[in-house]
């Protein structure tokens, strides 16, 4: 077992309201900009907002899944995340801060303990890869976000 306590962040050109929808509707499935990634919520769970549940594939060589729940959401600043089920157990948060000219700092905290088939995987592999995907997924949200204007 293995375990993962890493920190990605970036800057997204949009304010923090609309990063944090962006995020809402990935994870709820309404949309899909993330690249290699999956998020599918779960049969009656809420669709936003704290105590959502939702599962997310990370697609590769090798596909790890998790559940999570959202257990925290303070509006316009963070989101706590519960990873409940599959190849991870821990937490995440998620932090928006505005900065100048309507942009966003986007960070996201991921200490999980891993499970399964990542258990196997060596702990810098695992946060290399958690990195990669992350910034794929902010460089692809902050084209998302582009897109909508």
């Amino acid at each position: 077992m293995s375990k993962i306590d890493v920190v990605d962040e970036a800057i997204i050109d949009a304010p923090p309201i609309k990063v944090m929808k962006a995020m809402d509707d990935e994870t709820a499935g309404i949309t899909n900009w993330w690249p290699n990634m999956e998020f599918k919520l779960r049969a009656g769970s809420p669709a936003a907002g704290e105590n959502k549940i939702f599962d997310m594939t990370i697609k590769g060589p090798v596909n790890f899944r998790a559940t999570q729940k959202i257990t925290k959401i303070v509006e316009g600043k963070s989101i706590n995340i519960d990873y409940i089920d599959g190849n991870f157990r821990g937490i995440a948060e998620w932090t928006v801060e505005p900065i100048d000219g309507g942009k966003t700092r986007l960070r996201c905290r991921v200490n999980v303990q891993t499970k399964g088939i990542a258990s196997w995987m060596p702990a810098s592999m695992l946060r290399n890869g958690h990195s990669k995907t992350m910034q794929d997924g902010f460089k692809s949200l902050n084209q998302f976000l582009k897109n909508k204007n």
